[in-house]
């Protein structure tokens, strides 16, 4: 059993699709100082590769570069990552459904990025401030007792 500890950390880069290695990387080695399980750590990069990959891909489509930062924090109860950038505000809430009756075929690709995010995390919070930051924070509980 690993030991479950409290951590914070912060990266910040350019918002664009090479980022999205260093952003998985940074979520796996704060999960592994926090002592998190492996399903933990599986959920929180996923919704993290999905929602960074939004950013670059829709959030800054059309406008100057810009960067997202990520924020990581854990404790004895939850693990947190907030995901921070200035693009084009999006709230979840306005994410179409996803597709997930027709034929994998005949489905169009793309579209079940929030449907992945919302599937594997306990809890999201979006904020778009008057300052054009947006702030998007995902939450996953921790299972009781940490395990490597």
């Amino acid at each position: 059993m690993a030991e479950t500890r409290k951590v914070r950390a912060e990266m910040k880069g350019p918002a664009s699709l090479s980022i999205l290695p260093e952003c998985r990387a940074f979520v796996e080695e704060g999960c592994r100082k926090a002592g998190a399980g492996e399903m933990e750590l599986f959920a929180l990069k996923l919704a993290v590769d999905e929602a960074v990959n939004n950013v670059v891909v829709h959030g800054y489509e059309g406008l100057a570069p810009g960067d997202v930062a990520l924020v990581f924090e854990a404790d004895a109860e939850r693990l947190v990552v907030t995901i921070l950038d200035r693009g084009r505000a999006f709230p979840p809430s306005n994410a179409p459904p996803p597709d997930l009756e027709s034929d994998s075929a005949r489905r169009k690709v793309g579209g079940l990025g929030w449907h992945l995010i919302r599937s594997v995390m306990d809890d999201l919070d979006y904020v778009s401030g008057e300052d054009g930051e947006n702030r998007l924070t995902l939450m996953k509980r921790r299972a009781s007792g940490a395990r490597s």
